[in-house]
């Protein structure tokens, strides 16, 4: 079993890729029925891929899509032997338990004093907005609890087996998260059915002596499509897999050259702060001209930390073994066509003397708040519109970091009369959309 990796700029070409993949799979396939399982990180994704396949392939079918989380388990659970597999403890079964071990929280806890000061206030009363304060403080909780299962594994370790926790707000999440795992296991003696989260799967799974031979044998490729950025855990756990399954990774990285030593400002202020002998350039590592560090790209060292540490990690269940599938440099034809080449070849536009002239490709607006930012997107379509007939609102896109907290401001402009454009709104739910769907 091993680990295939393709490397893109664009995603095209690795849908291009893993297209052809597939068809040469599929003909070799004994059973025609035999669905390729192909894990994503989001259903726009999905769609994506089906859509473009459809219209190069002209036929695009018979391909099990699954989300990252749900296909890992699943994974893990194909090599469990016992008939009784645990319930995986996702994010809202985990968001329930919160929410009734903070509804019956105990206001006598020293180490839980943070959490019962934000509920009840100074008064140590309840007020008529606690409800959805408790479920909101559920939602965050829930969410951070699974950060630090990705991210802190070493945390949790810790918390588990006990190991005293000087700073208070940390003792408080620790008391917590050890109250959570007290409900979990009245919950597992009612229903009969172990619950568990993917890390401690995973541990209970993969910790044996290696491979069996008879669980390795038939398992089918798994293909990971449009990866950009994942957690340690996540990319440790494929790693454990590679022992079972063989593996097929296209993900996005945005330069075709080594970026991964890229210091951001912070790094750098850092390393030149604590001036870490440990790091200078030794006499033989000039002989072999070795680590002569240049500043690289400024705009990958200030906004490129989260994927270089995913594109090093990545790189590193394949000893560095990768398949390059960039596109070409294209000519520069505006100001963004420039930022996307200097990326690409890891140059940067900052050290040359010549000044280009500004366009459109790329503009920076700045606006107070985020009625008036969604209003000059709105104007913005719309002058383009008007001076673009070739122009479709297919054509168009508005990226948002939290749709919960852009949808009101969206659904108020684009919806006030006179109504002048339609849209449709992805990544929303009941949740968003309702009180009564939260």
């Amino acid at each position: 079993m091993a680990i295939e990796l393709f490397f893109s700029n664009g995603l095209v070409q690795l849908a291009e890729r893993f297209s052809e993949i597939i068809d040469g799979d599929n003909r070799r396939r004994a059973d025609i029925f035999d669905a390729p399982v192909v894990m994503v990180p989001n259903a726009n994704l999905i769609k994506w891929v089906q859509l473009f396949l459809a219209k190069r392939n002209s036929i695009f079918m018979n391909v099990d899509f699954q989300f990252l989380e749900a296909g890992l388990w699943r994974l893990i659970a194909a090599l469990d032997p016992a008939e009784n597999k645990p319930v995986m403890l996702d994010n809202d079964l985990l968001k329930i338990l919160l929410l009734h071990a903070l509804q019956n929280l105990k206001g006598n806890v020293p180490d839980l004093l943070p959490l019962t000061r934000y509920l009840m206030g100074g008064d140590g009363r309840k007020h008529p907005d606690d409800a959805a304060r408790i479920w909101q403080l559920s939602e965050k909780l829930a969410h951070l609890f699974q950060e630090y299962e990705f991210h802190r594994m070493d945390m949790i370790q810790n918390w588990l087996a006990g190991t005293a926790v000087q700073d208070g707000m940390e003792r408080c999440q620790q008391q917590l998260y050890l109250k959570l795992k007290t409900l979990r296991n009245e919950l597992e003696r009612r229903t009969g059915k172990p619950l568990l989260s993917m890390m401690e799967y995973a541990d209970r799974v993969l910790s044996g002596s290696g491979p069996d031979p008879e669980k390795t044998a038939g398992n089918p490729v798994i293909h990971f499509f449009g990866l950009s950025q994942i957690s340690v855990f996540h990319l440790n756990l494929i790693g454990r897999l590679k022992a079972y399954y063989t593996m097929v990774i296209y993900a996005l990285n945005p330069s075709k050259e080594f970026w991964e030593d890229i210091q951001t400002p912070e790094e750098k202020r850092w390393v030149q702060r604590k001036n870490i002998k440990a790091l200078a350039i030794r006499d033989e590592e000039k002989a072999k001209g070795e680590l002569f560090r240049q500043d690289g790209n400024p705009l990958l060292a200030s906004w490129g930390k989260p994927g270089r540490e995913s594109i090093r990690l990545l790189c590193e269940l394949t000893g560095y073994d990768f398949n390059a599938c960039f596109t070409p440099q294209k000519p520069a034809a505006g100001i963004l066509q420039r930022i996307q080449n200097d990326i690409l070849t890891l140059s940067s536009t900052a050290r040359k003397t010549k000044t280009f002239d500004q366009d459109r490709s790329l503009q920076i607006v700045a606006c107070p708040g985020i009625y008036r930012e969604v209003e000059t997107v709105f104007n913005s379509i719309l002058f383009n519109l008007e001076e673009n007939a070739d122009l479709q609102l297919t054509d168009i896109a508005i990226l948002v970091p939290d749709i919960s907290t852009y949808k009101p401001v969206i659904d108020s402009v684009f919806n006030r009369e006179p109504r002048c454009l339609d849209f449709n709104l992805v990544d929303s739910h009941a949740e968003i959309e309702s009180v009564y769907g939260k």
